[in-house]
């Protein structure tokens, strides 16, 4: 799904550039063939509410060492 290279962008021999909408669709699709549905369980850390009214913060490991960074959007929150 690479796009071809253009004036403005170069890559090494033999590797495709991606504008970023087409990188962000193929990686959407990747992530949703290999999880259709899943529960994330971790500790909540960072917790803000901004004024929109959505929430971000991150799921960690009770031990440390990995974190998914989140955003709940209002009308969910």
């Amino acid at each position: 799904m690479g796009l071809p290279m253009n004036e403005f962008a170069s890559a090494a021999p033999g590797r495709s550039v991606w504008n970023v909408s087409s990188l962000i669709s193929a990686v959407a699709g990747w992530v949703e063939s290999g999880f259709p549905a899943c529960t994330v369980r971790g500790e909540i850390s960072g917790f803000s509410r901004a004024a929109s009214g959505h929430c971000y913060f991150s799921l960690k490991d009770p031990q440390g060492g990995a974190a998914l960074r989140c955003a709940m959007f209002r009308r969910a929150a």
